[in-house]
């Protein structure tokens, strides 16, 4: 598997104590100081941004389109047991606000060959790695560490399960770990939508001008858990983020990747706690 090297941004959007962060954690052989003189200057280019009368929506989906763009695939109740999600028909893609405001040059490539070697259904219809599962026995007397390095940045925990093992003083302990979903995953909270997940996908829709519906899928939080985004809220207010701005050069700035490893690593560790907790 080849990984991506290069990005993009739309970069007056960043909030300004993120920028360092950003900057060292993702871009590369970039000076901190050239790069906040960059977003600085890109502010005003806010001030000319289209304004539309469009905004996105949803539509009713048919029980036979949820069943070919959804249901039919092994993965998707791997991904999703017991969680609250509605299958539905986004509309207007390009208004939605996307949750990351940066992609990955050769992600958006590779999708773009697909769409335009086998269309549309061939991005809505990608089929994914499942998880993987790794399993470990733990005797109640040992403390485990466990801990993997990869380049695929895209990683991460999908899920534990703790069970009973063979015997009372065993415990059987199983870690989920793979890609995120393939599934584009939309978010409505706060009177706005949010595209949780698909991002190079809808970009890609988008680079070739395509304009109808999208199958997506409407995830239902709890209603305490509220969207943290790296906008800056004073412009979020006034001109909020949209898809349609990774199409607009004057917001957007092209970048290196920096060479990054993601470590996962989990910890288990028994001890006594008071019975009255």
């Amino acid at each position: 598997m080849s990984y991506a090297k290069y990005g993009q941004v739309i970069l007056p959007f960043l909030s300004e104590n993120q920028l360092e962060g950003f900057c060292r954690q993702e871009v590369k052989n970039v000076d901190i100081d050239l790069f906040k003189k960059v977003w600085s200057e890109k502010q005003s280019f806010l001030q000319t941004r289209q304004p539309t009368d469009l905004t996105c929506g949803l539509k009713e989906m048919l029980e036979s389109d949820k069943e070919r763009y959804f249901y039919s695939d092994a993965s998707f109740q791997e991904y999703y047991q017991n969680q609250e999600i509605t299958p539905i028909w986004l509309t207007h893609f390009k208004q939605i606000t996307p949750l990351k405001p940066f992609i990955a040059v050769e992600n958006c490539e590779e999708l773009s060959k697909r769409y335009e070697q086998e269309g549309f259904e061939s991005i809505c219809l990608k089929k994914s790695d499942k998880r993987y599962k790794a399993q470990f026995n733990l005797n109640h007397q040992d403390n485990l560490q466990l801990s993997m390095i990869t380049e695929d940045r895209s990683i991460h925990v999908k899920g534990i399960n703790i069970k009973k093992g063979e015997t009372s003083a065993d415990i059987k302990f199983e870690v989920h770990v793979g890609r995120p979903s393939h599934f584009i995953e939309i978010l409505f909270q706060d009177d706005k939508y949010y595209l949780l997940n698909g991002l190079h996908r809808l970009y890609t829709l988008m680079k070739h001008r395509y304009d109808g519906l999208v199958p997506c899928l409407l995830m239902n939080p709890a209603q305490e858990q509220k969207i943290v985004h790296p906008y800056q809220q004073s412009i979020f207010g006034k001109y909020p983020p949209i898809l349609e701005d990774f199409l607009d050069e004057n917001l957007l700035y092209s970048f290196e990747l920096q060479t990054g490893m993601k470590h996962i690593q989990l910890l288990t560790q028994d001890h006594l706690i008071p019975n009255w907790i």
